[in-house]
């Protein structure tokens, strides 16, 4: 699925990696489904150079999303 994500103003494509889960009826007609991707902190201007004593990252520079999404029909 693709699609645009604005952060600090400034808006990027994105594209997720979706796998349809299904559908249920169960207290209304359900469907479910997952996606993923993932982002670069320095694509939104979100970079955070902290380190800690050894001069590793504390913040790493990618992102990784994960969404599980159900949604049921409303009559």
């Amino acid at each position: 699925m693709d699609g645009d994500l604005t952060l600090h103003g400034l808006t990027s494509d994105v594209s997720l990696d979706t796998t349809f889960l299904g559908s249920a009826e169960w207290n209304g007609d359900r469907v479910g489904a997952i996606a993923t991707t993932q982002l670069h902190r320095e694509h939104y201007t979100l970079n955070w150079q902290q380190t800690i004593a050894k001069g590793l990252p504390v913040v790493g520079s990618t992102i990784r999303i994960e969404l599980d999404v159900q949604a049921v029909r409303q009559s």
